[in-house]
């Protein structure tokens, strides 16, 4: 009945409701107008809820200069394994701040604005990205599903995943500026040669992660011209390689 009265709800709500009668009444139209976004969602594109598993994602950013999505201006398009099915040919941005996938459905459109869904972590296992010039491999990490590992669970890039192992989180902080809520993207890379992952600060740090083949990874990284902080993803693989020959070689 409420969403069938002749009234525009938003979904930034600006009324000055107080007090728990007012919560309530928030809470009942929000959750109202999720059900009647999925099922316009799913009247429009048949996919019975497959994608539509999360909450509705609003933009809390539109005042920043700085946003914390990830390559927010750059067309692409994307893979998802959700739920174990793998979905291609899709639109998602990934929101370095929340650590969330965020689902973009541009046939459906809801007060003038493109729906979005913040997809569940819980079913997401991996992901990426397929820029013009680049495509960024993502997958979910926790103890569950890789006993062990020493990170914050979530979302990281794979660069490299054999006996070593190069992973980047890209994350952001936020910050007020000029009464502005403000986001600052840091990217941080992670390595495993042996057992636990480990930042990679400086590039003498970087060499003596590698052992007695400190002095061969010094040595190719001069050769190569290789500089750690900026190296391309075609450099850690072929660096990693390299070591990984070094290893396996009998003496």
């Amino acid at each position: 009945m409420l969403l069938s009265a002749s009234f525009k709800v938003n979904s930034q709500l600006s009324l000055p409701v107080n007090g728990s009668d007012g919560r309530e009444l928030l809470d009942m139209i929000e959750r109202s107008q999720a059900r009647y976004l999925d099922s316009l969602y799913d009247a429009k594109t048949g996919s019975a809820r497959q994608f539509i598993y999360g909450r509705e994602y609003v933009s809390y950013y539109t005042r920043a200069v700085n946003k914390p999505l990830l390559r927010p201006g750059e067309q692409r398009t994307a893979s998802l394994l959700f739920r174990g099915r793998k979905f291609e040919n899709i639109e998602l941005h990934y929101d370095t701040y929340r650590d969330e996938v965020i689902l973009v459905d541009d046939t459906l459109i809801f007060n003038n604005r493109k729906y979005q869904v913040a997809l569940n972590n819980d079913l997401v296992s991996a992901f990426d990205l397929f820029f013009r010039y680049d495509t960024m491999e993502f997958r979910y990490f926790d103890k569950e599903a890789f006993p062990g590992f020493n990170l914050q669970e979530g979302f990281y890039e794979v660069l490299y995943f054999n006996s070593c192992k190069c992973l980047v989180r890209h994350d952001a902080s936020r910050y007020r500026y000029n009464a502005i809520e403000e986001y600052s993207y840091k990217p941080v890379c992670y390595v495993s040669v042996s057992n636990d992952f480990v930042p990679v600060t400086t590039k003498s740090r970087f060499i003596k992660m590698f052992g007695v083949h400190s002095d061969d990874i010094r040595h190719y990284i001069d050769r190569k011209k290789i500089n750690i902080r900026k190296a391309e993803k075609g450099q850690i693989a072929d660096l990693f390689r390299y070591y990984e020959s070094l290893s396996t070689t009998t003496f």
